[in-house]
């Protein structure tokens, strides 16, 4: 092969393998990007995203990120309302924002709803706080056998505890694999934190 077909091809290559290699995350964004997104005026483009790709969203400290725009796109034509309503359900309720003022009047305008539950419902619930996630274990034990993952920042109801080890239970939506979701089991508690 002549040396510069050669380089050529090799380009190539290193320009389709490095497209390959950001695509999933070109494609999903962040919570950040979908937020300029929006405020650019691509309102559909960024609750779509929201909607699709939660792996990057990080609850609760993105709830509170994404309220306002929550709250713009209710005021917005019928169908970014939609989407806007879709994503506030779809996020757990924005229940990191229920403290931040617009959550009130979202609620309500979502779901009818005029006051937020009680705290004290959340007695006894944690979030995860290591970054990559906490195994949820079938033993309070290293070598239990892996049930689940649950993400960073999503939540869980405590039921026990044994010794260093916290028997729950993930209450989602979007804290677990639905498969997976309403399970029990033991994540170490260095991992948890209350919500």
């Amino acid at each position: 092969m002549h040396k510069s077909h050669f380089v050529l091809h090799t380009a190539a290559f290193s320009i389709l393998a490095l497209l390959a290699f950001q695509t999933p995350l070109m494609a999903c964004g962040t919570v950040d990007g979908w937020i300029f997104s929006y405020r650019q005026g691509e309102k559909y483009k960024a609750l779509f995203h929201m909607l699709d790709c939660s792996d990057s969203y990080q609850a609760p400290a993105d709830d509170i990120a994404l309220l306002p725009i929550v709250e713009d796109a209710l005021n917005s034509s019928s169908k970014v309302a939609e989407l806007g309503a879709a994503v506030f359900k779809h996020y757990n309720h924005l229940w990191g924002a229920r403290q931040k003022a617009g959550y009130r009047e979202v609620l309500y305008a979502v779901s009818g709803i005029k006051e937020p539950e009680r705290l004290g419902r959340y007695r006894g619930w944690v979030i995860i706080t290591a970054r990559s996630g906490a195994n949820m274990r079938a033993k309070p034990s290293l070598q239990g056998r892996v049930i689940t993952s649950l993400k960073y920042g999503m939540q869980a109801q405590m039921i026990s505890r044994h010794g260093e080890w916290v028997k729950l239970k993930a209450v989602g939506p979007g804290s677990v694999d639905p498969r997976f979701e309403r399970k029990q089991g033991y994540v170490h508690e260095s991992l948890l934190a209350p919500y």
